[in-house]
């Protein structure tokens, strides 16, 4: 428990209203909804424009300056509702200066049959950054309990939350000229920053260079090299061992040998929890109209807690900030020691961690964060990295604490597609000591009898290569098979 916070089963009852949100940015987006050809646009100083549809002898325009998303609904609403059309509310933030409005929700008819699809044209790849979606999981965290969301990080276009981070330590040093064409980035990452980074260069004229231990996953090595990333590997180290430190070290040094090199350094970048204070923090918040109780997240950079806790305190101090580190990581405190999961802890306290905004630090075990992303698979149908697990279990431990009436929600910073070759490998589970992975509901005995009758086998096979063709022959015999099938395995 963090100081000048009351405890949880303290928190103020009555929540503070929730202040509005400007319409101010320059930028100028069009959100148009498929099914009922109703345009809404917001741009210069809040000039918001919408239309219904371009066949409509009703159609009508409306073009003023709004102060605040009220207003602007409530006018749209007035304007439209002679058309049926239901204002459903904000559409995906798709700017990275702050919640800034872009379009608003609408479809028509009856409230039990909206959600009508939107389609936004973007003009590149850095407005897609933020808005990810909330996912209620109740096969999860069944009731009775609160209700649960996760945001899914891995919606971003680079894959994970830090593309939030490396657009916003971009934006901070362009903003002070820190950053100028053709210069290179080096970076310390685990993979995801550098993903962003290097996605964000192209559009910027940026290089980016990675510096990385041996343990980076098969498919963040992918990405990086597919994006034209340089990746410098750290010399053989242990696996589990924070290697944090030494890649910053090795960031430093390089970015001294050229003034047209530069170390963003994510651990203590403000740009880094300024950007999550300004997008992640305020989507969770008016998302939900303000029904949060709790948000649950991962500490790595420290970045996304402090900059959303930063936010959350500042609209409602009841709401319960809770960090999940694995076993091993010392931000909560604790002695240094060794960790399988990729992404999440530190064996140091980064200059960005802000403490105050924090009520509860929570320590999870590499087994009980594996098993957790394993059953949100198995059950939920997502399959999330190891930070992620570690705030499943989070949510798992905590949310006794809370009534059926209260939301929580968890950030999931990245999905399970780079860590197939680990997490979702029983041979890697197995080798670490792990048995993480639920078996699948076995086949009754009549698709099992199928199968063997099929010569096919089930999730694996032993056969050598030599048998290939004979067992295809005998396949494409037992099922009748056309005789151009016969001919392509050698068949009469």
């Amino acid at each position: 428990m963090y100081p000048n916070h009351p405890p949880l089963s303290a928190k103020p009852s009555q929540k503070p209203d929730r202040p509005e949100s400007t319409v101010d940015d320059p930028g100028l987006t069009t959100c148009f909804t498929a099914h009922t050809h109703t345009r809404v646009c917001a741009g210069q100083n809040g000039v918001v424009s919408m239309s219904a549809e371009p066949d409509d002898p009703r159609q009508q325009w409306v073009s003023q300056k709004h102060t605040t998303v009220s207003d602007l609904v409530r006018e749209v609403h007035d304007l439209v509702g002679s058309h049926s059309v239901v204002v459903e509310g904000l559409v995906k933030t798709l700017t990275t200066t702050g919640l800034r409005l872009y379009g608003l929700w609408l479809s028509r008819g009856t409230r039990e049959r909206r959600k009508e699809q939107v389609v936004v044209l973007v003009p590149g790849i850095e407005p897609l950054i933020g808005g990810t979606p909330l996912v209620r999981v109740d096969r999860l965290f069944p009731s009775p309990g609160p209700r649960i969301y996760l945001k899914m990080e891995q919606f971003n276009p680079g894959g994970s939350v830090k593309d939030r981070t490396a657009l916003g330590m971009l934006r901070a040093e362009e903003r002070v000229g820190g950053l100028r064409t053709g210069m290179t980035i080096v970076e310390s990452s685990s993979g995801n920053t550098a993903i962003g980074l290097t996605m964000l260069a192209k559009e910027r004229g940026y290089r980016v260079v990675a510096i990385c231990d041996r343990h980076l996953p098969a498919g963040k090595r992918a990405r990086l090299r597919a994006l034209g990333a340089v990746t410098v590997f750290l010399p053989e180290t242990p696996v589990g061992m924070d290697t944090v430190r030494l890649r910053i070290a090795v960031a430093d040094d390089l970015a001294r040998r050229s003034p047209d090199i530069v170390t963003l350094g994510q651990y203590s970048h403000p740009g880094n929890p300024q950007i999550h204070r300004e997008t992640t923090g305020p989507e969770i918040w008016h998302e939900l109209d303000g029904d949060v109780a709790a948000v649950v997240a991962a500490v790595g950079t420290c970045g996304t807690i402090s900059g959303v806790g930063q936010f959350l305190r500042s609209v409602d101090p009841s709401v319960t900030v809770v960090g999940v580190e694995p076993e091993g990581s010392v931000v909560f405190g604790g002695e240094p020691g060794m960790y399988l999961v990729q992404g999440g802890g530190l064996d140091f306290v980064p200059s960005i961690f802000d403490p105050t905004v924090i009520d509860l630090g929570l320590k999870i075990p590499d087994a009980e964060a594996f098993a957790a992303v394993h059953a949100a698979a198995r059950r939920e149908g997502w399959m999330f990295g190891g930070t992620a697990g570690l705030v499943v279990a989070g949510l798992a431990r905590i949310r006794s604490r809370f009534g059926p009436g209260d939301t929580l929600v968890g950030i999931v910073p990245d999905g399970g597609d780079r860590y197939i070759e680990t997490l979702y490998e029983p041979s890697w589970l197995a080798r670490h000591g792990f048995d993480a992975s639920e078996p699948a509901e076995p086949l009754d005995g009549e698709l099992m009898a199928g199968v063997r009758n099929l010569l096919c086998s089930l999730d694996g096979f032993s056969r050598s290569p030599d048998d290939e063709g004979k067992d295809m022959r005998e396949l494409c015999e037992r099922l009748g098979a056309a005789p151009a099938l016969h001919g392509a395995v050698g068949g009469g």
